[in-house]
């Protein structure tokens, strides 16, 4: 039973004291455990093992957290502070206490507080030379408090997080911590760049096709008197290789909805990473506002008509000429559809209008020999209206083209997402949410789905709070 091997945090010098009391609470729960002869060891041991780990993981850490602070401060004395924002002496204000939340438990430290009587500013100089957040929660304790919320409702999000990490936070406290955490998200988007890049990589060569499709569903807010819905635009980011894939979640006009949708395409996410995503492609739907404002915001970026959303007008059409015969309808949708697949959108045209014709004459295979004036008013006015939606799409429905250089035609992917972001969470039974909360909330869900910014964001929470080598306390032993 003592040979148990190094762990890899004995290299860490801040662990380093921590692993051989570590060990020993191990050896001494496995074996009186194993004393009682009792045939079901984890039944013996699991819960009181785990209840000591923790209770001892932090004591130790509170004390190593601690010492640090009481290190750094000898060797940096408040009499050596000076204001940063008129640069004079500032006044000693004493220890004062401050507990953070931690995934290893509540940790309380004494720490030296400062003033300046000039201009006002107080701080600890220790959290800002140590790089502790001045949040009540630790970083790590945060991420795991978003995911929880991310995940479902505030209430079944505090039992799990009280059961699975020890972290006591009440429905009203992951709100709040939800909401800072999302405008932290939201201001390091806004200020990525607004103007899209060249669609080259950091070499320089044209980048790799990607995927870019938008598209939005309703959510629930509260308002005087009731409630309302608002459209959360949901933003789907795929690479070349459909390994990548990213989500942000927005609300608010359309051209803020472009403008941040150009932000997003030219900085991934806006996380300060700098791989940029191809995006060559924009599936869109038929909105001429989204086709008027890609333009402006995304240049150089081909546009592509989802083609299903084009066939609901069209079925739309077909039921105005089948009013009566579903069959026939369906059969007529069809046909039209291998036309705008294998031909383009032009052919497609072509084809509604020659069928039109067929139809109005005195008499036709597909109608009686005389149409009711009023069926014959119904299929101009829905043959009109058809025709003008297709002519302000005719650039972007070349399919055949699109098909044979593998661009997708249709935003099932997006229409997916929406339901995994907005409609799985922000919808449940009786929810209802604040205007304040609700696109900070849904941006949080996004980047909680798209694992590879949400690991980004917190690793560059993390590296916010590092402290530079020559600036870091010397290892030392751990007090008695």
């Amino acid at each position: 039973m003592s040979n148990i091997p190094e762990l890899p945090l004995s290299r860490d010098p801040f662990w380093r004291d921590l692993v051989p009391l570590l060990k020993q609470a191990v050896l001494d729960r496995l074996s009186a455990a194993l004393d009682t002869g009792d045939a079901g060891l984890f039944a013996a041991s699991e819960e009181g093992f785990r209840h000591d780990w923790l209770r001892l993981g932090e004591t130790v850490y509170a004390q190593l957290a601690q010492q640090r602070v009481d290190q750094w401060e000898a060797e940096h004395p408040p009499a050596a502070e000076r204001c940063p924002r008129c640069d004079r002496k500032v006044q000693n204000q004493g220890r004062q206490a401050k507990t953070f939340r931690t995934l290893m438990g509540l940790v309380e430290l004494q720490r030296v507080y400062v003033r300046c009587r000039w201009c006002g500013e107080s701080w600890c100089p220790a959290e800002r030379g140590l790089g502790i957040a001045p949040d009540t929660f630790s970083p790590g304790a945060q991420a795991r408090i978003v995911a929880a919320a991310a995940q479902g409702a505030y209430e079944r999000a505090s039992r799990h997080l009280a059961d699975a990490y020890r972290i006591e936070a009440s429905a009203t406290t992951i709100g709040t911590v939800c909401e800072t955490v999302g405008r932290d998200l939201q201001g390091r988007q806004d200020r990525a760049p607004s103007v899209a890049p060249p669609l080259t990589d950091r070499q320089g060569k044209p980048s790799a096709l990607g995927v870019l499709q938008l598209d939005g569903v309703s959510a629930p807010v509260r308002v005087p008197g009731g409630r309302e819905y608002r459209e959360v635009r949901v933003l789907r980011l795929e690479d070349g290789a459909g390994e990548q894939t990213t989500l942000h979640a927005m609300v608010g006009a359309h051209d803020q909805v472009m403008e941040t949708t150009s932000r997003l395409v030219n900085r991934r996410m806006g996380l300060g990473l700098d791989q940029r995503v191809g995006h060559s492609v924009f599936v869109r739907d038929g909105a001429r506002w989204m086709a008027h404002d890609a333009q402006q915001y995304l240049p150089g970026v081909a546009q592509v008509l989802d083609f299903y959303h084009l066939f609901e007008h069209v079925a739309e059409w077909t039921r105005a000429v089948h009013p009566e015969n579903a069959l026939a309808a369906a059969a007529l949708r069809e046909r039209l559809k291998d036309v705008a697949r294998h031909e383009g959108g032009v052919a497609l045209r072509t084809a509604l209008v020659e069928h039109h014709a067929a139809i109005t004459a005195t008499g036709g295979a597909d109608a009686a020999p005389a149409l009711p004036p009023d069926r014959r008013a119904a299929l101009e006015a829905a043959t009109t209206a058809l025709l003008q939606y297709l002519d302000g799409q005719l650039p972007y429905t070349d399919y055949p083209s699109y098909r044979a250089q593998g661009w997708p035609i249709g935003s099932g992917a997006v229409e997916s997402a929406c339901k995994q972001v907005v409609t799985q969470r922000m919808k449940g039974a009786g929810m209802a949410w604040s205007e304040r909360r609700l696109p900070l909330l849904a941006n949080l869900r996004a980047l909680y789905l798209s694992r590879l910014s949400w690991d980004a964001y917190w690793e560059l929470r993390r590296q916010e709070c590092r402290v530079p080598a020559a600036q870091a306390p010397k290892p030392y032993a751990l007090s008695a």
